[in-house]
């Protein structure tokens, strides 16, 4: 059993659950403090565990990524431990080995899933995005009241989503796209540093015409894609209104399937800011959308 509440405390790094032998109870850790409910926060939000505090999007996503955690422990020493653990007591492996290292980083990618799946619900995942997304307003209008009505973040709900259309979950149309892009820190080895954008999610098709079409990872840098890409980024970031799309056409060299030549498409679509709201977001965050064809 997980103890509902969870544990406040400032020298974890993010989240941690851990096994309380004493009350028979999984205890999961934060280092987020909580923060009052407002009184008209209290009409729209059911939440019986917490009747007095509320959990930022970051700390609920922290939470139910801990809540993934404890269905990878088992019973062993009288108590529960992580079954990589337990697997690597036995052959003698230190947390160091690189057998232990990837399948720890395994384990966070599957309880990063279970936490989008208990946040992101696949009927609150149709209901929310229902209506036609290459349309100005659909798609983000879709983002924004999905996030606010689920209190997860733009990224959560943008992975959840493309976890959805890449396994035929959800309609959509063909070639729909999106990406999330914020600017990050790029420091120098020689002490300086300067910004560059780097895409946080990128939702895009398996195929463009002909060519195949490989995922772009979380962290690659815009710049990769074309300085057509990065100009619009600026330019968006610049120019735009958060919540006012902008039109916009123009070209991305993709990663092609392994051993073909890349694949240069036409983004044909919207792009606007994001407001920070209530939440803290990344700086100056971008998200273009729309239909991907060949060039």
């Amino acid at each position: 059993m997980i103890r509902p509440e969870p544990v406040i405390s400032p020298i974890v790094n993010d989240g941690l659950i851990s096994y309380d032998s004493s009350s028979g109870q999984f205890i999961i850790s934060i280092r987020e403090v909580p923060r009052p409910i407002e009184p008209n926060q209290r009409d729209l939000l059911d939440l019986p565990a917490f009747p007095d505090l509320l959990l930022s999007y970051r700390s609920r996503f922290t939470y139910a990524h801990e809540f993934g955690h404890r269905l990878l422990f088992i019973p062993a020493g009288g108590g529960w431990q992580r079954a990589i653990q337990v697997v690597a007591q036995q052959n003698g492996l230190t947390p160091q080995h690189e057998v232990v290292r990837r399948l720890s980083r395994r384990e966070e990618e599957v309880c990063n899933q279970v936490a989008g799946d208990l946040l992101v619900p696949a009927w609150a995942l149709h209901r929310i995005f229902s209506a036609e997304l290459t349309t100005p307003h659909g798609f983000y209008d879709a983002l924004r009241r999905g996030s606010r009505l689920l209190r997860v973040s733009y990224e959560c709900l943008l992975i959840r989503l493309g976890r959805a259309i890449r396994y035929k979950d959800l309609p959509h149309t063909p070639g729909f796209c999106a990406f999330l892009a914020t600017e990050s820190e790029d420091k120098s080895g020689a002490g300086r540093s300067s910004w560059d954008f780097r895409l946080r999610v990128a939702l895009i098709p398996k195929a463009v015409g002909e060519g195949q079409l490989r995922q772009v990872f979380s962290g690659l840098s815009v710049k990769f894609l074309g300085e057509d890409f990065l100009a619009c980024l600026a330019a968006t970031r610049v120019g735009g209104t958060a919540g006012s799309p902008l039109p916009l056409t123009l070209s991305l060299n993709l990663r092609a399937a392994k051993g073909k030549e890349p694949v240069v498409a036409k983004l044909v679509g919207w792009g606007t800011a994001l407001s920070r709201g209530g939440e803290r977001v990344d700086r100056n965050p971008v998200l273009l959308w729309g239909v991907l064809e060949p060039a």
